[in-house]
């Protein structure tokens, strides 16, 4: 699944067209990157093992060399950043507005700068994608470890939700980490257990399930792409939609939804293909 612009962007004659092009360019920011996913997606059980700061530097460490790295070859080589159209502009654009908090006089400035980051961070991360994925080897490469990574969270979210909150909330850290958001009210006096995975809340868990089932349905739509492929990727979109539904977080019902009519519409479906949709994500219930 590749955008309209991708056969301009996404070409360069000295690469392949293989998952292992991602070491062949840019190795430290790709590093940086991918090491920075694998951690942020791992940090809350990290946080529920290993006490003090730690767990929560370590994807911003790794995230933060990669921005270095990234920024020091575009200063050194004198290179723009890469981009469709005024897609770099809007996005950048979309980091500076943010600026403006810093100039409010009452809030702490600790708080500013820890906002500025968080809404920063993905503006930076795309156009840093933008840059130095450059053939379609490497954007599968990235499509490849988050669905890897999908596919190990759902498992741990499914087997922690079925040995239940006296398993997953033992220590006295995993305790105070998640204390009353993964449970939600049945009825007066009752609730009941939301699984988070290898996450903080419930909620990225359930965020992480809809990105990853999103991607996979993208391959399965894609007529270009191995049958093997395909068919892996049609097997991962049940053991999601089961690790979302443990989640217990309504919203990221919405969000898939949303994003299967979009992927739907951008593969030519027909209107009433499109509302086969709700009727498919019905039938897992």
């Amino acid at each position: 699944m590749t955008a309209p612009w991708a056969s301009d962007v996404l070409t360069d004659p000295e690469l392949g067209d293989h998952w292992t092009d991602v070491f062949r360019r840019d190795k430290l920011v790709h590093f940086g990157i991918m090491a920075s996913i694998v951690l942020g997606t791992f940090q809350g059980y990290l946080k529920d093992h290993v006490p003090g700061f730690l767990p929560y530097a370590l994807a911003e460490l790794f995230f933060l060399a990669a921005f270095v790295a990234w920024f020091g070859t575009l200063v050194v080589q004198h290179l723009p950043v890469r981009g469709p159209g005024i897609v770099p502009a809007v996005v950048l654009f979309a980091i500076f507005v943010p600026v403006l908090f810093l100039l409010h006089p009452t809030s702490p400035l600790v708080f500013k700068v820890a906002g500025l980051r968080a809404w920063a961070e993905f503006p930076i991360a795309c156009l840093m994608a933008l840059s130095v994925i450059k053939s379609r080897g490497q954007a599968r490469a990235y499509a490849g470890l988050i669905l890897l990574l999908c596919a190990v969270t759902a498992v741990y979210g499914i087997v922690q939700y079925q040995r239940g909150p006296d398993v997953a909330l033992a220590s006295e850290l995993a305790r105070v980490r998640h204390g009353p958001t993964v449970f939600y009210t049945i009825s007066t006096g009752h609730s009941a257990f939301r699984a988070f995975s290898t996450f903080t809340f419930p909620a990225p868990f359930a965020g992480m399930m809809v990105f990853g089932l999103l991607l996979a349905a993208g391959v399965v739509l894609t007529p270009t792409r191995p049958r093997g492929q395909r068919v892996l990727a049609g097997l991962l979109i049940p053991l999601m939609f089961f690790g979302m539904t443990v989640s217990g977080t309504r919203a990221a019902l919405i969000v898939l939804l949303l994003g299967l009519v979009l992927i739907g519409w951008y593969r030519g479906l027909s209107v009433r293909q499109l509302a086969l949709a709700p009727l498919l994500v019905a039938a897992f219930f």
